[in-house]
């Protein structure tokens, strides 16, 4: 079990991490933010946790960390 949160956490960072490099490269926007959500859904959809809000989180993790 704490590998699979370790993972998770992992995965989340990541993803936060991803969003900060592409705004800094592209310019993103927060529509970018919602088009991910939609595409990670799309991608994922068993997982749970891509809505716009969380992506917003999981870019302030990264942010923070």
């Amino acid at each position: 079990m704490l590998s699979a949160n370790t993972e998770m956490i992992l995965l989340y960072w990541e993803i936060g991490v991803s969003i900060l490099q592409k705004q800094k490269q592209e310019g993103w926007g927060q529509n970018v933010i919602n088009r991910l959500s939609k595409d990670l859904k799309d991608s994922f959809p068993d997982m749970k946790g891509f809505s716009p809000r969380n992506l917003g989180y999981l870019k302030r993790f990264a942010e923070v960390y």
